[in-house]
């Protein structure tokens, strides 16, 4: 049995969620802190003292359940030591998520503000395809080019 833990980064954590792995989320933050902000899906068991372990005990009997933990941010001391305090009592599949709540939230805003990028052009594509209008057009519609072009082709097919 191994008694290390295991780091995993923000996109591994997005990975096993949208995989929908079998783990246990652990915030270990304070309860008034847990219930101001955490990650979806995430048990709060705080590590302020001697009940954490026994809190655990209730959260995961299953000893080799995947157990992934988080802090508050990047130092990592509080979700560190819970993750230590776990493999010493005998969890063998223990990971410490790098970051924290701060980096989840970091890059949950980064993926929206990306997505909104994308949205955003999508819209502009969309705007584009409808109106007839080109990226390089300088005023014209492709509407109007095709027309000239239909009515050119009519006069030459009429001679």
């Amino acid at each position: 049995m191994s008694n290390t833990t295991k780091t995993i980064t923000t996109s591994e954590l997005r990975r096993l969620r949208s995989a929908k792995t079998d783990m246990l989320l652990v915030d270990v933050l304070a309860k008034e802190q847990f219930a101001k902000d955490h990650i979806e899906g995430a048990k709060n068991v705080p590590f302020d003292g001697a009940d954490f372990l026994p809190s655990m005990a209730r959260a995961a009997s299953n000893k080799s359940k995947k157990i992934v933990v988080y802090g508050a941010g990047s130092s990592g001391s509080t979700s560190s030591d819970a993750a230590k305090a776990l493999t010493g009592a005998g969890y063998t599949d223990v990971h410490t998520f790098e970051g924290g709540l701060a980096e989840w939230r970091r890059a949950e805003k980064g993926a929206r503000s990306g997505d909104d990028k994308a949205t955003a052009m999508h819209a502009e594509a969309g705007a584009k395809a409808t109106t007839g209008t080109s990226p390089v057009d300088t005023g014209g519609s492709m509407g109007a080019v095709h027309e000239a072009e239909h009515e050119k082709a009519r006069k030459a097919g009429g001679k």
